[in-house]
């Protein structure tokens, strides 16, 4: 079965490249039930600095899950779900793609209305006229929170002591490269303190 794809149809208008709001294959019904959670988000083509494309249209997913009214989207800019935990450099690579009208797709961490946050797939989509002129963006979202987690975790397992919960040696190393990369790019001083415990291996054993 082909997957699907959805863009928001404007009069005037085409998508450059159809958005993917494919489900699981082989499961139409599946799929259909996803495309259905997924946030639809429709904006200006312009402008690209400050306050940057405007909301046009948001489906009923995109209230349902962000928390907000639509009278409180409408003509607001989409990094209104964006908060201080938003990671900049996605945010930069995000810009770069729109100022190149390119269709694209990243994950983004979300704010809804609350302040909760959660973790979005964004594929993105410029929509032009008969003309060839760009004149909206299609932006359709799938909430991927848990597998984020799951990442995280997996990662947390590979750098933490499964007796004590501290840190190991392999997470030493990764602060240690860190620190060294940060020397690279600006001036400061690292320090590495070594400590010798006697019967260290005991104390574990007997208390964790």
């Amino acid at each position: 079965m082909a997957s699907s794809s959805s863009y928001v149809d404007i009069p005037g208008c085409k998508a450059t490249e159809a958005v993917n709001v494919s489900g699981p294959k082989n499961n139409p019904s599946e799929a259909l039930r996803l495309a259905r959670r997924d946030v639809v988000v429709v904006t200006t083509a312009e402008p690209f600095d400050s306050p940057g494309p405007v909301i046009l249209y948001a489906n009923a997913a995109t209230l349902e899950h962000t928390g907000y009214q639509v009278h409180e989207v409408l003509g607001r800019s989409p990094r209104l779900l964006q908060g201080p935990d938003t990671d900049p450099e996605v945010r930069a690579r995000f810009r770069r793609h729109l100022q190149a009208w390119d269709s694209f797709s990243l994950d983004l961490l979300n704010y809804r209305k609350d302040g909760s946050t959660f973790w979005s797939e964004i594929a993105v989509t410029p929509l032009q006229d008969d003309a060839g002129w760009f004149t909206h963006w299609v932006a359709v979202q799938r909430d991927v929170t848990a597998r984020h987690h799951s990442v995280r975790e997996l990662k947390e397992q590979a750098l933490l002591d499964a007796v004590t919960g501290l840190p190991n040696r392999r997470a030493l190393g990764d602060r240690i490269a860190l620190a060294l990369g940060r020397l690279k790019r600006e001036e400061g001083q690292l320090a590495v303190l070594f400590c010798d415990l006697n019967h260290l291996k005991q104390v574990k054993d007997n208390h964790g």
